[in-house]
């Protein structure tokens, strides 16, 4: 009996091999179109940095990471093939891709090859395995190597030879030497084997055999483990355990980043609604895996799925509640374990309940391309914006100029994009590795960046790893004076601020824009004519004129305002931008809207080194007579920024 299109499509068994071709195609394709998308990350850089160093110097920074040096010593290799940093990222994307057909091979030899398809599928479009298959990190070659460490497990299981033994010893050591979260997977299957074969004494025997081959292999790095277990990180976030048991799905169906769930209908995770419409799209995959769940008896060895699956995750979540280790890319490894109970759970409602198992199907696949485009346009997932950093230092920066950040830690990062044109500080001379500073410390360190720098640009990030008591802008605001400052998109932790020794070097340096949105400008860059409006804005008044810095070339003076069409009667308002005496750019208004001018100044303004911007509008209203209100003062728009820019080089700001 034909069981109709979705079933022949998703569920049945014809053509497998073309569907899995198709499928891997298809993971390939998702992970190479953004592998760019975003910029290298702080991570990113750093584990560059360490896969060009010799084997002494990776030895040495080993000290301060807390990963084995496999995926290293496998970035360091591919590095003779690619030609630019960017391209990096083929690597994870081609690791990220190669695990889908294992996955399929894994649901197939657990459940058949109906359940390894739709596994594969949810797999390839899974968010947070796109989001890792776009990161020079390891968690991308971690899940490959431990789905086929799995798979080796499965078959060693029923087969029951020393071949096999010697293959999941192997693997095992392999996926030690990349991450040391691999031995929760050993020890789960030694306890599961320990469980099935608890009268087989042979076969624990070689499984034991096999494990104590697989810590020898491991045994050149034990020394190096050891020092690394000495360098903690005290400072990260710690999560209890009802926020552990609800982040694990969220995480796995939803993605997300290192730092954030992503943003649901316009929903923060901060806000009240935010955890019941997560558990809403969560629910699909969720029902799915309960249902496979319950499938495990028909598995050759029984259960074994739902021991691997629910094994790692608890071993996680338990060691979450005492180390700082709670973090998606250590889930990522469990995922295609549970995409096959989920398939397995989805094939099993489709064979008895048919609509409601296409639909359980569609909604699962549909929560996870809502995920995939949230990756691509959601700030709360995106990367660190180290090139926007860049960016706008280039552009502003001059000779002279020193970049402070809060440790060597970042100081990699930023010797990475910017290709060491300017000297980069840390204010906290340990390492790279966390470091809480206290009030003492950042004082002596920032005054002695100001005894042999006029202007220090601070990279003001993740303070709650470093300075959770914000005492180094507090400190810089007090030993010099605050210039300009940009937020940048991720979230308001990370911002770029910009100190002079004292007032008169911030004067001669005063920023080239004027920002109500961010506070971005020093009061006596106001000449005249603004008028305290709503946060983020200023009324302008008959004429708004601000005083701006011109320094590094710039050649455009732009604003951009929020104009309220009713305000102005029948005729349509006039807004004209001026740079000193010369109008350079007008705009008629017609509807009520955020519009922004923008024109070339003159090249009479060149050689100034501060420039007058003046805005002004045909004609003005005053409030008391549109509004009813006893406001007088005449007003006819409000202003989000004015400034000076370069046409080829703008600073991004959200």
């Amino acid at each position: 009996m034909r069981r109709g299109v979705p079933h022949d499509v998703v569920f049945s068994t014809r053509e497998a091999p073309l569907k899995l071709a198709f499928v891997t195609l298809l993971a390939l394709v998702l992970r190479y179109v953004w592998y760019d998308a975003q910029p290298l990350w702080t991570d990113e850089a750093i584990t560059w940095e360490f896969a060009k160093a010799d084997w002494p110097g990776l030895m040495l920074r080993q000290l301060y990471d807390a990963s084995p040096p496999g995926s290293y010593l496998l970035l360091k290799a591919w590095l003779h093939l690619v030609r630019s940093n960017t391209e990096m990222r083929l690597l994870p994307a081609l690791l990220g891709a190669a695990t889908v057909p294992l996955v399929y091979a894994l649901g197939a030899r657990l459940y058949g090859r109906s359940v390894g398809l739709l596994a594969a599928l949810l797999v390839a479009v899974n968010p947070l395995h796109l989001y890792y298959s776009n990161e020079v990190r390891y968690p991308a070659l971690l899940t490959l190597l431990l789905t086929a460490q799995v798979l080796v497990f499965v078959e060693t299981m029923r087969r029951r030879r020393w071949v096999w033994f010697g293959a999941w010893a192997l693997t095992s050591a392999v996926a030690l030497w990349v991450q040391y979260f691999a031995l929760f997977f050993v020890a789960v299957e030694l306890a599961y084997a320990a469980v099935v074969w608890r009268r087989e004494r042979g076969a624990l025997l070689r499984l034991a055999i096999a494990a104590l081959g697989a810590l020898l292999l491991f045994l050149p790095w034990w020394t190096e483990f050891a020092l690394q277990l000495t360098r903690g990180k005290p400072s990260r976030q710690f999560f209890g355990l009802l926020q552990e048991l609800f982040l694990a799905p969220a995480f796995l169906v939803l993605g997300g980043s290192e730092w954030s769930l992503p943003t649901l209908f316009g929903r923060a995770p901060e806000s009240a609604s935010y955890i019941l419409l997560a558990l809403l799209l969560v629910a699909p995959f969720v029902i799915a895996l309960v249902v496979g769940w319950r499938r495990g008896r028909e598995t050759q060895p029984p259960h074994v799925g739902a021991w691997l699956t629910a094994g790692p995750t608890l071993a996680l979540i338990a060691a979450g509640l005492v180390l700082p280790m709670f973090r998606p890319k250590y889930l990522l490894p469990v995922l295609p374990l549970a995409a096959v109970l989920a398939a397995a759970g989805l094939v099993r409602l489709e064979q008895r309940r048919r609509v409601f198992g296409w639909a359980l199907t569609l909604a699962a696949l549909a929560v996870s391309v809502y995920g995939v485009v949230l990756l691509q346009t959601d700030p709360r997932v995106r990367k660190e914006p180290w090139d926007k950093i860049a960016r706008t230092i280039s552009a502003h920066a001059r000779r002279g100029d020193v970049i402070a950040v809060p440790n060597d830690y970042y100081s990699i990062a930023l010797r990475f994009v910017l290709d060491d044109r300017w000297p980069i500080k840390a204010l906290v001379n340990r390492g790279p590795h966390e470091h809480v500073a206290t009030e003492d410390e950042l004082q002596r360190s920032i005054r002695r960046l100001f005894a042999r720098y006029e202007r220090v640009w601070y990279i003001d990030h993740d303070a709650q790893l470093f300075d959770p008591a914000r005492f180094a802008p507090r400190i810089f605001g007090r030993l010099g004076r605050e210039i300009t400052r940009g937020d940048f998109p991720r979230d308001s932790r990370f911002s770029l601020r910009w100190f002079a020794r004292d007032e008169a070097t911030a004067q001669l340096a005063s920023a080239g824009e004027v920002d109500w949105r961010t506070g971005d400008f020093a009061s006596r860059q106001i000449v005249a004519g603004a008028i305290l409006g709503p946060t983020g804005f200023a009324w302008m008044g008959e004429q708004l004129s601000v005083r701006v810095g011109h320094r590094w070339r710039e050649d455009a003076a732009f604003a951009c305002l929020y104009v309220h069409r009713p305000f102005f009667g029948d005729r349509d308002p006039v807004f004209i931008l001026s740079a000193g005496d010369t109008p350079v750019a007008e705009k008629r208004v017609s509807g009520s809207e955020l519009v922004c001018l923008e024109g070339m100044m003159p090249p009479e303004l060149a050689d100034q080194e501060e420039i007058v911007l003046r805005l002004r509008a045909d004609r003005t209203f005053v409030p008391a007579e549109v509004l009813g209100d006893r406001d007088r003062t005449p007003k006819s728009a409000l202003v989000q920024r004015l400034g000076v820019t370069r046409s080829s080089e703008v600073w991004e700001q959200p």
